[in-house]
C-alpha cells in the first residue's frame, strides 16, 4: 500500500526487488515479464492484454509463497490447463528430460533453508529401485540458491504414485562466483525444515503431505542428506 507498506515484487530470476512503478489508487500496476510468470514494474514493449487478481493477504512467515495456492487447491488445476493450452506439455512425459510433462507427475516439495555461497537441488528415490530423479535434470543452473523458503519439484515417470517415493535427498554444491566478487570462505548451507511434500490428484489437487519435518543440518558443498519417506 502506497505510503504505508513498502512494494516488492518478485523479477526475473526470482529476485526481490523493490517496486518502483506507478499506483492506482491503492494498486500498483505490475507486468509479468517471464515465462514462468516474474515481474516489473515497468511495461516491457507489446504488453497488451491487463488482468486485475484480486489480492489477498499471506502470511509467509516460516512458509513459500506457494502456500496461498494451497489455500485456493483449484489455482492447480487452471495452472495445469493453462500450460497445456500453452502447448507446454511434453507427452508422453520423460523425467530425463527437462520438458515439462503433466503437473500429475511431479513431487513438489518445500524447504526452507539458510545459504551461503551455496545452491541445493532435490532428488527421490522410488521404492525397489536406486535410480535418482532429480529436481534440476544435471543442469547447475536449475539450482536453488535463494534464502528462505522456497518450493521446487522432481519429475517422475508418468504413473507413479505418492506411495512409490521412498526417500529423499537433498545435495549441496558450490554457487557460481559473481564476477568482481570474492568466493564465499565458508559456503554452507544450513537445511531448517522440510515443511511439506506431496503429489497432485488425478484432479489436480494437492494430496495429503508426505512429509513435515524440522531438520536442524548444515550441508558443505557437496554434501547430502538423505531423509526416508513413510
Amino acid at each position: 500500500m502506497e505510503g504505508a507498506l513498502r512494494g516488492i515484487i518478485q523479477g526475473p530470476d526470482h529476485k526481490t526487488l523493490p517496486f518502483r512503478g506507478v499506483y492506482q489508487g491503492l494498486h500498483p500496476l505490475i507486468y509479468d515479464a517471464t515465462d514462468n510468470n516474474n515481474f516489473v514494474d515497468s511495461p516491457p514493449a507489446g504488453a497488451t492484454v491487463r488482468v486485475r487478481p484480486k489480492p489477498v493477504f499471506g502470511n509467509l512467515r516460516g512458509r513459500a509463497r506457494e502456500i496461498i495456492m494451497d489455500r485456493f487447491p483449484w489455482t492447480y488445476a487452471v495452472t495445469a490447463a493453462e500450460m497445456r493450452r500453452e502447448g507446454r506439455i511434453e507427452e508422453p512425459g520423460d523425467p530425463a528430460t527437462p520438458a515439462v510433462s503433466d503437473q500429475r507427475n511431479y513431487l513438489s516439495l518445500e524447504a526452507c533453508a539458510e545459504q551461503s555461497g551455496t545452491e541445493l537441488y532435490f532428488a527421490a528415490i522410488l521404492r525397489n529401485s536406486t535410480v535418482p530423479f532429480t529436481s534440476h535434470h544435471g543442469d547447475p543452473k536449475a539450482r536453488i540458491g535463494r534464502n528462505g523458503c522456497f518450493r521446487s519439484t522432481i519429475e517422475l515417470p508418468h504413473g507413479t504414485s505418492a506411495g512409490d517415493i521412498s526417500e529423499l535427498r537433498i545435495h549441496a554444491d558450490s554457487a557460481p562466483v559473481e564476477k568482481g566478487r570474492k568466493p564465499v570462505a565458508l559456503p554452507a548451507a544450513r537445511l531448517i525444515s522440510l515443511p511439506t511434500v506431496f503429489m497432485l490428484d488425478a484432479n489436480y489437487v494437492p494430496g495429503k503431505p508426505l512429509l513435515n519435518r524440522k531438520i536442524g543440518r548444515t550441508l558443505r558443498p557437496g554434501e547430502s542428506v538423505s531423509i526416508r519417506v513413510p
